[in-house]
Protein backbone atom coordinates (compact mmCIF):
# COMPACT_ATOMS: atom_id res chain seq x y z
CA UNK A 1 0.00 0.00 0.00
CA UNK A 2 2.71 1.95 1.28
CA UNK A 3 3.42 1.96 -2.74
CA UNK A 4 -0.04 3.28 -4.39
CA UNK A 5 0.34 6.01 -1.88
CA UNK A 6 3.49 7.04 -3.21
CA UNK A 7 4.18 9.67 -6.22
CA UNK A 8 6.10 6.50 -8.55
CA UNK A 9 5.06 5.06 -11.45
CA UNK A 10 7.15 1.75 -11.33
CA UNK A 11 7.08 -0.89 -8.69
CA UNK A 12 11.01 -1.83 -9.70
CA UNK A 13 11.78 1.72 -8.69
CA UNK A 14 9.60 2.08 -5.84
CA UNK A 15 11.66 -0.66 -4.30
CA UNK A 16 15.03 0.51 -4.85
CA UNK A 17 14.14 3.89 -3.28
CA UNK A 18 12.13 3.06 -0.62
CA UNK A 19 13.46 3.03 3.03
CA UNK A 20 11.72 0.06 4.80
CA UNK A 21 10.38 0.88 7.85
CA UNK A 22 10.30 -0.97 11.41
CA UNK A 23 6.68 -0.15 13.30
CA UNK A 24 5.45 -2.00 16.10
CA UNK A 25 2.11 -2.78 13.92
CA UNK A 26 3.95 -4.23 11.18
CA UNK A 27 6.98 -6.66 12.46
CA UNK A 28 8.62 -8.73 10.27
CA UNK A 29 11.80 -11.28 11.66
CA UNK A 30 13.67 -8.24 11.51
CA UNK A 31 11.58 -6.03 13.50
CA UNK A 32 11.03 -9.24 15.80
CA UNK A 33 14.64 -9.49 16.42
CA UNK A 34 15.31 -6.07 16.76
CA UNK A 35 12.66 -5.67 19.54
CA UNK A 36 14.03 -8.80 21.27
CA UNK A 37 17.68 -7.35 21.42
CA UNK A 38 16.39 -4.11 22.81
CA UNK A 39 14.10 -5.91 25.37
CA UNK A 40 17.21 -8.29 26.21
CA UNK A 41 19.29 -5.52 27.03
CA UNK A 42 17.13 -4.57 29.81
CA UNK A 43 19.22 -7.07 31.81
CA UNK A 44 22.49 -4.91 31.19
CA UNK A 45 22.43 -3.97 35.11
CA UNK A 46 22.05 -7.33 36.43
CA UNK A 47 24.63 -8.88 33.46
CA UNK A 48 27.29 -6.12 32.77
CA UNK A 49 28.74 -6.65 28.82
CA UNK A 50 25.39 -8.75 27.90
CA UNK A 51 24.07 -5.91 25.31
CA UNK A 52 27.17 -5.48 23.76
CA UNK A 53 27.52 -9.48 23.65
CA UNK A 54 24.11 -9.96 21.67
CA UNK A 55 24.21 -9.88 17.99
CA UNK A 56 21.78 -10.01 14.66
CA UNK A 57 22.85 -13.19 12.39
CA UNK A 58 21.09 -14.26 9.16
CA UNK A 59 20.73 -17.47 7.41
CA UNK A 60 20.01 -18.13 3.64
CA UNK A 61 16.93 -20.08 3.96
CA UNK A 62 16.52 -24.15 2.04
CA UNK A 63 19.89 -24.28 0.70
CA UNK A 64 19.72 -26.97 -2.43
CA UNK A 65 24.23 -27.67 -2.22
CA UNK A 66 25.59 -27.43 0.92
CA UNK A 67 29.02 -27.87 -0.12
CA UNK A 68 28.81 -25.78 -2.85
CA UNK A 69 27.45 -22.87 -0.93
CA UNK A 70 29.96 -23.03 1.88
CA UNK A 71 32.78 -23.48 -1.05
CA UNK A 72 31.91 -20.59 -3.22
CA UNK A 73 34.42 -17.86 -2.43
CA UNK A 74 34.28 -16.30 -5.98
CA UNK A 75 32.64 -12.43 -5.69
CA UNK A 76 29.34 -13.34 -7.43
CA UNK A 77 28.68 -15.07 -4.52
CA UNK A 78 28.59 -12.14 -2.51
CA UNK A 79 25.88 -10.61 -4.65
CA UNK A 80 23.78 -13.41 -4.76
CA UNK A 81 23.16 -14.87 -1.63
CA UNK A 82 19.57 -14.26 -0.30
CA UNK A 83 19.79 -13.47 3.35
CA UNK A 84 15.77 -13.99 4.24
CA UNK A 85 15.92 -14.57 7.87
CA UNK A 86 17.70 -12.64 10.98
CA UNK A 87 17.69 -14.59 14.12
CA UNK A 88 19.89 -12.40 17.81
CA UNK A 89 22.49 -14.68 18.68
CA UNK A 90 25.36 -14.48 21.80
CA UNK A 91 28.08 -16.55 21.73
CA UNK A 92 29.01 -18.67 24.77
CA UNK A 93 32.26 -20.58 25.96
CA UNK A 94 31.44 -23.87 29.06
CA UNK A 95 34.61 -24.12 30.34
CA UNK A 96 36.67 -24.23 27.07
CA UNK A 97 33.67 -25.79 25.14
CA UNK A 98 32.58 -23.47 22.87
CA UNK A 99 28.55 -22.60 21.82
CA UNK A 100 26.05 -20.26 20.83
CA UNK A 101 22.59 -19.07 21.51
CA UNK A 102 19.95 -18.64 19.29
CA UNK A 103 16.48 -16.80 19.73
CA UNK A 104 13.97 -16.87 16.63
CA UNK A 105 11.12 -14.64 17.44
CA UNK A 106 10.62 -14.09 13.74
CA UNK A 107 9.76 -18.18 13.62
CA UNK A 108 8.01 -17.34 16.77
CA UNK A 109 10.23 -20.56 18.48
CA UNK A 110 9.41 -20.43 22.65
CA UNK A 111 12.38 -21.43 23.12
CA UNK A 112 16.73 -20.28 23.69
CA UNK A 113 18.16 -22.53 21.36
CA UNK A 114 21.57 -23.98 22.40
CA UNK A 115 24.08 -25.01 19.71
CA UNK A 116 27.48 -26.35 21.57
CA UNK A 117 29.86 -27.53 18.70
CA UNK A 118 30.85 -31.13 20.79
CA UNK A 119 26.78 -31.49 21.01
CA UNK A 120 26.45 -32.38 24.44
CA UNK A 121 24.82 -30.93 27.50
CA UNK A 122 23.42 -28.41 27.63
CA UNK A 123 22.90 -28.67 23.27
CA UNK A 124 19.11 -28.16 22.39
CA UNK A 125 19.33 -30.77 19.89
CA UNK A 126 16.14 -31.82 18.03
CA UNK A 127 13.10 -31.01 19.29
CA UNK A 128 9.02 -30.03 18.48
CA UNK A 129 7.99 -26.97 16.81
CA UNK A 130 4.54 -27.32 16.41
CA UNK A 131 2.18 -30.66 16.26
CA UNK A 132 -1.13 -29.86 13.85
CA UNK A 133 -2.60 -33.56 15.19
CA UNK A 134 -1.30 -36.90 16.03
CA UNK A 135 0.06 -37.89 12.38
CA UNK A 136 1.50 -34.08 11.19
CA UNK A 137 4.38 -32.40 13.45
CA UNK A 138 7.40 -30.29 12.29
CA UNK A 139 10.75 -30.57 14.21
CA UNK A 140 13.91 -28.74 13.80
CA UNK A 141 17.68 -29.43 14.81
CA UNK A 142 20.43 -26.70 14.99
CA UNK A 143 23.83 -28.26 14.64
CA UNK A 144 27.55 -26.55 13.71
CA UNK A 145 28.35 -27.08 10.67
CA UNK A 146 31.37 -29.78 10.50
CA UNK A 147 32.97 -28.40 6.54
CA UNK A 148 32.66 -24.25 8.26
CA UNK A 149 31.62 -23.80 11.77
CA UNK A 150 31.19 -20.27 11.08
CA UNK A 151 27.69 -21.52 9.82
CA UNK A 152 24.96 -23.53 11.90
CA UNK A 153 22.63 -26.22 10.04
CA UNK A 154 19.17 -25.74 10.80
CA UNK A 155 17.25 -28.45 9.81
CA UNK A 156 14.11 -29.47 9.70
CA UNK A 157 12.00 -32.80 9.57
CA UNK A 158 8.48 -33.11 8.93
CA UNK A 159 6.07 -36.06 10.04
CA UNK A 160 2.95 -36.91 7.88
CA UNK A 161 1.11 -40.00 9.05
CA UNK A 162 4.13 -42.02 10.48
CA UNK A 163 6.55 -41.47 8.18
CA UNK A 164 9.75 -38.57 8.53
CA UNK A 165 11.11 -36.92 6.23
CA UNK A 166 13.78 -34.02 6.13
CA UNK A 167 12.65 -31.72 4.56
CA UNK A 168 15.13 -28.81 4.19
CA UNK A 169 18.52 -27.10 5.41
CA UNK A 170 18.84 -23.64 6.23
CA UNK A 171 22.35 -22.16 6.96
CA UNK A 172 22.72 -19.59 10.01
CA UNK A 173 25.89 -17.27 9.34
CA UNK A 174 27.32 -16.90 13.09
CA UNK A 175 31.27 -15.45 11.92
CA UNK A 176 30.03 -11.70 12.21
CA UNK A 177 27.31 -9.59 13.11
CA UNK A 178 25.06 -8.92 10.37
CA UNK A 179 24.69 -4.94 9.96
CA UNK A 180 21.94 -4.87 6.75
CA UNK A 181 19.32 -6.65 8.22
CA UNK A 182 16.80 -3.43 7.35
CA UNK A 183 18.06 -2.53 4.00
CA UNK A 184 18.20 -6.14 3.18
CA UNK A 185 16.11 -8.45 4.32
CA UNK A 186 13.27 -6.27 5.42
CA UNK A 187 13.32 -4.70 1.74
CA UNK A 188 13.17 -8.30 0.52
CA UNK A 189 10.34 -9.36 2.70
CA UNK A 190 8.52 -6.49 0.70
CA UNK A 191 7.94 -8.36 -2.71
CA UNK A 192 7.73 -12.16 -1.64
CA UNK A 193 5.29 -14.40 -3.42
CA UNK A 194 3.26 -15.81 -0.50
CA UNK A 195 2.05 -13.31 2.41
CA UNK A 196 0.72 -13.82 5.87
CA UNK A 197 -0.83 -12.35 8.76
CA UNK A 198 -0.28 -14.94 11.53
CA UNK A 199 -0.87 -14.83 15.55
CA UNK A 200 0.57 -17.31 17.59
CA UNK A 201 0.40 -18.35 21.60
CA UNK A 202 3.51 -18.35 23.70
CA UNK A 203 4.80 -21.41 23.00
CA UNK A 204 4.82 -20.50 19.19
CA UNK A 205 1.63 -22.41 17.74
CA UNK A 206 -0.41 -20.57 15.49
CA UNK A 207 -3.38 -19.27 16.62
CA UNK A 208 -5.03 -17.52 14.26
CA UNK A 209 -4.36 -15.25 10.61
CA UNK A 210 -4.57 -15.35 7.09
CA UNK A 211 -2.56 -16.76 4.03
CA UNK A 212 -2.11 -16.86 0.30
CA UNK A 213 0.23 -17.34 -2.25
CA UNK A 214 0.79 -14.28 -4.88
CA UNK A 215 -0.35 -15.89 -8.11
CA UNK A 216 -1.66 -13.99 -11.55
CA UNK A 217 -5.04 -14.62 -11.98
CA UNK A 218 -5.67 -16.31 -8.36
CA UNK A 219 -7.80 -14.90 -5.92
CA UNK A 220 -8.35 -17.06 -3.16
CA UNK A 221 -6.75 -17.45 0.58
CA UNK A 222 -7.01 -19.30 3.27
CA UNK A 223 -8.17 -17.91 7.08
CA UNK A 224 -8.16 -20.08 10.28
CA UNK A 225 -8.75 -19.40 14.13
CA UNK A 226 -9.70 -21.56 17.17
CA UNK A 227 -12.86 -22.58 17.68
CA UNK A 228 -14.85 -22.81 20.76
CA UNK A 229 -13.50 -26.02 21.65
CA UNK A 230 -9.79 -25.41 21.03
CA UNK A 231 -10.46 -27.15 17.37
CA UNK A 232 -8.34 -25.30 14.35
CA UNK A 233 -10.97 -24.11 11.88
CA UNK A 234 -9.28 -23.26 8.06
CA UNK A 235 -11.95 -21.91 5.39
CA UNK A 236 -10.60 -20.62 1.85
CA UNK A 237 -12.11 -17.43 0.88
CA UNK A 238 -12.05 -15.16 -2.03
CA UNK A 239 -10.71 -11.99 -2.47
CA UNK A 240 -13.02 -10.81 -5.14
CA UNK A 241 -15.76 -10.88 -2.48
CA UNK A 242 -14.63 -8.10 -0.69
CA UNK A 243 -14.53 -5.70 -3.50
CA UNK A 244 -18.09 -4.95 -2.17
CA UNK A 245 -17.45 -5.19 1.62
CA UNK A 246 -21.50 -4.34 2.50
CA UNK A 247 -22.65 -7.58 0.38
CA UNK A 248 -20.95 -9.76 2.49
CA UNK A 249 -23.01 -12.85 3.98
CA UNK A 250 -22.96 -13.03 7.95
CA UNK A 251 -21.28 -16.03 7.82
CA UNK A 252 -17.94 -14.09 6.37
CA UNK A 253 -18.21 -11.36 8.50
CA UNK A 254 -18.68 -14.02 11.28
CA UNK A 255 -15.19 -16.07 10.43
CA UNK A 256 -13.55 -12.41 9.82
CA UNK A 257 -14.19 -10.79 13.11
CA UNK A 258 -13.93 -14.10 14.97
CA UNK A 259 -10.02 -14.30 13.31
CA UNK A 260 -10.12 -10.26 13.71
CA UNK A 261 -10.13 -11.04 17.48
CA UNK A 262 -7.84 -13.39 18.08
CA UNK A 263 -5.35 -11.64 15.84
CA UNK A 264 -5.69 -8.69 18.73
CA UNK A 265 -5.83 -5.97 15.58
CA UNK A 266 -6.30 -2.50 16.14
CA UNK A 267 -9.74 -1.49 16.15
CA UNK A 268 -8.81 1.28 13.38
CA UNK A 269 -7.65 -0.92 11.57
CA UNK A 270 -8.96 -4.29 11.44
CA UNK A 271 -8.64 -7.11 9.30
CA UNK A 272 -11.98 -6.94 7.65
CA UNK A 273 -10.17 -3.43 6.15
CA UNK A 274 -6.79 -5.34 5.84
CA UNK A 275 -9.05 -7.58 3.09
CA UNK A 276 -10.69 -5.47 1.44
CA UNK A 277 -6.86 -3.64 0.90
CA UNK A 278 -5.46 -6.72 0.00
CA UNK A 279 -8.98 -7.12 -2.82
CA UNK A 280 -8.26 -4.36 -4.86
CA UNK A 281 -4.49 -5.06 -4.81
CA UNK A 282 -4.61 -8.72 -5.90
CA UNK A 283 -6.89 -7.43 -8.61
CA UNK A 284 -4.47 -4.55 -9.51
CA UNK A 285 -3.05 -7.20 -12.78
CA UNK A 286 -0.17 -4.34 -13.27
CA UNK A 287 0.89 -4.55 -9.71
CA UNK A 288 1.49 -8.23 -9.59
CA UNK A 289 3.05 -8.32 -12.58
CA UNK A 290 5.82 -6.36 -11.43
CA UNK A 291 5.74 -7.94 -7.94
CA UNK A 292 6.24 -11.43 -9.36
CA UNK A 293 9.23 -10.16 -11.84
CA UNK A 294 10.60 -8.41 -8.89
CA UNK A 295 10.55 -11.38 -7.32
CA UNK A 296 11.26 -13.74 -10.00
CA UNK A 297 14.72 -12.07 -11.19
CA UNK A 298 15.63 -12.06 -6.84
CA UNK A 299 15.09 -15.82 -7.20
CA UNK A 300 16.71 -16.42 -10.64
CA UNK A 301 20.11 -14.30 -9.17
CA UNK A 302 20.52 -16.10 -6.51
Amino acid sequence: MDFKRSDENSLAEFFQKRTPEITDDHLTCVGLGLELRKRISNFETKYPGLTECLYMVSSEEHVDNLDEYLNNESERWVYSVEKEHVLVALRINICGRKGILLCDPGYHIARVIIIMEDETYPHTGRFTQSEESAEVKKEYEYKFNKLNPSFINWIEYETKNGVIKQNETSLIFIDRAYLTAVDLTERRNFVYDFRSLLARNLKGHLIAGIYFPVRKGRKDFTIFYEGVKGQKEKIRLNFDDFLNPDQLDEKTLEIVSICNEQLHLATNLNLLQHLVSLAYLINDEEYIDELLTINREINEMT
